[in-house]
């Protein structure tokens, strides 16, 4: 069987890949520093996997040198 990959989380699966709460994942939004898409329309907010990842990255590479 193969593995699909995930092209966007719902707000709350953002917010537990991220570590944070889902008010944080709409703020996050609403700044930019996550994008929002509409794969799946009318069904609640979506943000892109893409920028999920390039989030999470981001933060943990701010903790680690945070921690040098």
């Amino acid at each position: 069987m193969s593995k699909t990959a995930v092209v966007a989380y719902t707000q709350a699966e953002a917010a537990r890949e991220l570590g944070v709460t889902g008010a944080t994942v709409i703020r996050w939004t609403e700044l930019g520093w996550l994008d929002e898409t509409n794969i799946v329309a009318g069904t609640g907010v979506y943000v892109t996997a893409e920028s999920v990842h390039a989030l999470k990255a981001a933060r943990e590479a701010a903790n680690t040198e945070a921690t040098r």
